[in-house]
């Protein structure tokens, strides 16, 4: 089984448009899982702006710093379904199709992987071979009626148990003013909602000399659509 450690610090948990109606990106820390930062981001629609239930689309690129990058993953394949072309957002993308754009989920990484299993549309994955740690993402979903939010992507980060840093943070922007877009029906008409953006950390301090005393004498003493169209 797989051990899961919360971090004792957390920094900058959600990003959102609290003022007005519109779509929320949340970032989530996961703390340590197999030694590794674990970043989850979810993808809310306002079905309430939408008048029911709504496709979305999304043009969101992440950033480590001071970390590598070991995998992004699609957590709901089902439901962000289709890779979209988007507009590059870091400038290393791989661009298909014509007019050329880059497609799916891309990472500039050394050595990491992406898992991507929508079944439609464009390219689902692309690794291109760099040190910059950054993701870039372009999907569109089913039509999406329930009031929860869409798990969309799992970042894992080299951490302190793989050889990594003991602290995790990540940027997200994008090509809009360097926001990321979300885009949504609202009434009976597409709007894209170019808004996202921010920062988060997660780290685990040290412990302190007394902690391991205790932990060793306690050890002695004992035997968690936008329908196939790009929102650009």
């Amino acid at each position: 089984m797989t051990r899961k450690i919360i971090p004792a610090v957390l920094v900058t948990l959600v990003f959102a448009a609290p003022s007005f109606a519109a779509p929320i990106l949340t970032v989530i820390p996961q703390g340590l899982q197999a030694g590794n930062w674990v970043w989850q981001v979810n993808i809310t629609p306002d079905l309430a702006a939408a008048g029911g239930s709504t496709p979305i689309a999304e043009e969101i690129g992440f950033r480590l710093t001071g970390d590598r990058l070991v995998n992004v993953t699609n957590l709901s394949p089902a439901i962000m379904d289709t890779n979209l072309a988007g507009i590059s957002i870091f400038g290393w993308e791989t661009s298909y199709g014509s007019p050329a754009r880059p497609e799916g989920i891309e990472a500039n990484c050394a050595g990491c992987t992406v898992t991507n299993l929508a079944p439609f549309a464009g390219h689902a994955s692309t690794v291109v071979a760099g040190s910059t740690n950054e993701i870039f993402t372009a999907m569109g979903s089913i039509d999406y009626a329930l009031p929860t939010p869409i798990p969309f992507l799992r970042i894992t980060a080299k951490g302190p148990g793989t050889g990594g840093p003991s602290s995790s943070t990540i940027q997200w922007l994008g090509a809009y003013l360097a926001n990321g877009r979300i885009a949504q029906i609202v009434g009976t008409n597409p709007q894209n909602f170019d808004i996202f953006s921010g920062t988060a950390t997660q780290s685990v301090p040290e412990p302190s000399a007394l902690l391991l005393v205790s932990a060793a004498i306690g050890l002695l003493g004992k035997s968690r659509r936008f329908a196939r169209r790009s929102v650009a």
